[in-house]
């Protein structure tokens, strides 16, 4: 039983309340401190909480475990803020990574780099005896010695779906686009099975001191055996939504038939603590490296009409989504550019259109650039919307780079939140952490309340899109267990439910919104067991 607390349930009125009882892993009671006496019995255990909030515990619904646990043998440069931050944070990696054969980096900034990426005199600067690497997740930089291991050379041949930056002349100049990097990827080492699953055991054990319940892991191609074994073993420290990858390339199963290995791990794990039950496509790429897929070119230096072209055509995108949707899989699917957008809705449109409309929950992520014309056709279709709110801050590659890709009138339809929200479109709110940005879910609600990194004194990047609190609340604690199919179990503090909640340091609705990046998680409850408690909460 918790008493003399401020309880902010996120139920349908978004009711506040004093105290709180579970049994059996239940919630028996919300309400006030007078009647949750009713509920003491000589065996409960009462916690004062001294008028801190609690909230219900958060689901993150775009993440990649699995994928950050298998690059921590990799340098993080942590997104320098300019170039020469970003030539310090990689010369004290390579004095780190002495003795290394290969020197891998992991998030960079792509907007202190020229368009088409550092030039190879720049990557060769910092290291010439061995390989070197940068993967900025939809494009890599490659020095000419990793070119050369990995046999990319001036008649090396564009992959489907895939670029190698060339010069003048037409030689490699490191920057390899889409599929592309796969050239590569080949070549760098890997960590065997036992080095990812301890990394992977180690990042999973972070989440309850952020307060999270249930994620949405999407990394590699499939790795459902693996997370099913870390279930065996009892690593899962959140209830997991397992998204399986449908990626193009040349180990992508034919449209016909491919289904069949999705629909397998689909059986083999749909209980509770882990469900194999969605399918991330990638319909695009990124718009930094111009393969975000745009209705009208790119602008500025070397575009030459280029407007992103996306993975999949139009019918291909409509036959996946339409054999998934049928076999009763969950679509997530990456699109940023308005023409990806576009195709995806387009294609959950198709889906609904051939196999009637379900309770399937579909969802298009990252959305950067949104038309207007399709806004209101996610509440149409049903479609959520993955929103990460650290891409909407007021950083350089969106106030300088953006603009320069997209000119004025397009650029101030990136990161439409408000917008999205009041088409009506359910949203779920999530980090893409912990690759893209952190995990702590409230440096993403302070950006989405603000519209700015941390600490910055610059202009918000258009403010009017900015969400309230109660918003960006409800989109990573109902909104998101909506998302991952449990709404009925979490996401919100009702008698029944489960009992996920988290108490926090601070009271969120009386502190100053750039403050909020300090919250700390006191105490995480999940199911009725406490799984994480500060050591310096009683």
């Amino acid at each position: 039983m918790v008493k003399n607390a401020n309880v902010y349930t996120m139920d349908a009125v978004r009711s506040w309340k004093q105290a709180l009882a579970v049994k059996d892993g239940r919630l028996v009671f919300i309400g006030n401190d007078a009647n949750v006496r009713t509920w003491i019995g000589p065996k409960t255990k009462i916690v004062d909480a001294g008028g801190k909030l609690i909230l219900p515990g958060f689901h993150d619904t775009h993440v990649h475990l699995a994928l950050a646990a298998s690059r921590q043998h990799w340098c993080d440069l942590g997104y320098p803020k300019t170039l020469a931050v970003t030539q310090e944070a990689i010369s004290n990696c390579v004095k780190k990574a002495a003795g290394k054969s290969w020197i891998l980096f992991t998030n960079p900034n792509t907007a202190v780099f020229p368009a088409e990426g550092p030039e190879l005199k720049f990557l060769d600067n910092i290291v010439s005896d061995r390989p070197l690497v940068i993967n900025a997740l939809h494009s890599s930089f490659a020095n000419s010695r990793a070119l050369k291991i990995a046999g990319i050379t001036k008649t090396t041949a564009n992959p489907p779906k895939g670029m190698i930056i060339r010069d003048a002349e037409g030689h490699p100049t490191g920057t390899l686009r889409g599929n592309a990097q796969d050239l590569l990827y080949k070549y760098v080492p890997s960590l065997t099975k036992e080095e990812l699953a301890k990394n992977f055991r180690g990042i999973m054990n972070e989440l309850p001191s952020y307060g999270i319940v249930s994620v949405q892991e999407l990394s590699g191609r499939s790795r459902a055996d693996f997370y099913g074994d870390a279930l065996a073993k009892g690593w899962l420290k959140a209830r997991m939504r397992h998204g399986q990858m449908l990626l193009r390339g040349a180990e992508a199963p034919p449209i016909v038939g491919g289904k069949e290995q999705f629909v397998t791990n689909a059986r083999r794990y749909q209980g509770l603590w882990l469900n194999a039950g969605t399918v991330k496509i990638f319909v695009d790429g990124d718009l930094g490296d111009k393969t975000a897929a745009l209705f009208e070119p790119y602008l500025g230096e070397n575009s030459n009409g280029n407007r992103g072209e996306p993975n999949w055509t139009q019918d291909e995108l409509n036959a996946w989504s339409a054999q998934l949707d049928a076999a009763g899989l969950q679509l997530h699917l990456h699109a940023m550019g308005d023409r990806a957008i576009h195709m995806a809705l387009n294609a959950i449109e198709h889906a609904q259109k051939v196999n009637g409309r379900r309770d399937s929950r579909h969802q298009i992520t990252h959305l950067h650039l949104i038309a207007s014309a399709d806004l209101p056709r996610f509440r149409k279709l049903g479609v959520i919307a993955n929103i990460q709110p650290n891409f909407g801050e007021n950083n350089g590659y969106n106030t300088v780079r953006a603009l320069q890709l997209l000119g004025p009138e397009r650029h101030r339809l990136m990161f439409r939140f408000r917008d999205v929200l009041q088409s009506g479109a359910v949203m779920a709110v999530s980090t893409d952490g912990p690759v893209a940005s952190p995990l702590n879910p409230f440096v993403s609600i302070q950006t989405a309340l603000t519209r700015k990194e941390t600490g910055s004194t610059e202009p918000a990047f258009f403010p009017e899109q900015r969400l309230t609190l109660p918003e960006v609340l409800a989109g990573y604690t109902i909104g998101s267990a909506y998302a991952n199919f449990l709404d009925n179990e979490s996401g919100s503090l009702e008698i029944g439910k489960s009992a996920d909640f988290i108490l926090l340091d601070r009271n969120l609705f009386e502190i100053d919104q750039e403050s909020i990046h300090r919250t700390r998680v006191l105490w995480s409850v999940l199911e009725g067991r406490e799984v994480f408690r500060a050591e310096n909460w009683k």
